[in-house]
């Protein structure tokens, strides 16, 4: 992709997240192509990339999986608030972890599995928590300056 295009689909993307509020079919497609591949249903590269730079950053003692107190890090950044108890038994049930009981986790590979998930389904929800959490619309994080 030329420097031109990608420079057209980032405005195209800016625009829809913009419109995202109209909760448009077409602004929702426009959202969620730049996190799932169209084609193969799969999550694109940048997407991939950001959500293991946000699982890298959130894994504290960097024992390679989000404990609950990691968990309730990213929910307090994306929502301000802890996550539910049921909602990390669902986090845990539905996606991949290790450990058992205190030491449960959610592995790299279940948070992306978390954010496809969601991004089938509300992508402008996806889009509102990488913005809390630092990512543009490139889905490059935004320095700090």
């Amino acid at each position: 992709m030329s420097e031109d295009e990608k420079c057209k689909a980032a405005e195209a993307l800016r625009d829809a997240i913009v419109d995202a509020d109209s909760d448009t079919d077409e602004a929702s497609e426009a959202l969620r192509d730049a996190l799932v591949d169209a084609d193969t249903d799969d999550i694109t590269p940048a997407f991939r990339d950001a959500l293991h730079s946000i699982f890298d950053s959130l894994d504290v003692d960097k024992d390679g999986i989000l404990n609950t107190k990691e968990l309730h890090s990213l929910a307090q950044i994306c929502n301000g608030e802890d996550f539910a108890d049921d909602e990390l038994e669902q986090i845990f049930e539905f996606h991949e972890c290790q450990g058992e009981g205190d030491e449960k986790g959610l592995t790299k590979e279940g948070l992306v599995d978390m954010f496809f998930v969601q991004a089938g389904a509300r992508p402008e929800d996806v889009w509102a928590d990488l913005r809390a959490l630092g990512f543009d619309e490139s889905l490059q994080r935004k320095s700090k300056d």
